[in-house]
């Protein structure tokens, strides 16, 4: 499962995508708004995963490839590949 629409970062693991969507179904809620000074706007936000949860914050996946199935192997070497990324990004001082 994935982080919020704009970000798109993992959240979430699982062993099989139906253990996944078990945890996406406990968490959901309702859709509320909350008033608690979260937003830097000082507006309201408006949530639809349970409050204090691990999702609370995040927006509800809208399209099938928040699922993303990848070995542990994969995992490992896109970690390592997005980190050589970030490093190599910045200054050496």
């Amino acid at each position: 499962m994935m982080g919020n629409y704009e970000r798109l970062e993992a959240v979430a693991r699982a062993e099989t995508r139906e253990a996944l969507e078990s945890f996406l179904a406990r968490e959901t809620v309702e859709p509320y708004t909350d008033d608690d000074g979260a937003n830097m706007c000082g507006g309201k936000l408006r949530k639809s995963f349970r409050k204090g949860g691990p999702l609370e914050y995040l927006n509800p996946p809208d399209r099938e490839e928040c699922f993303v199935s990848v070995s542990l192997d994969e995992w490992i070497a896109n970690t390592v590949r997005e980190y050589e990324r970030l490093v190599n990004c910045l200054p050496l001082v």
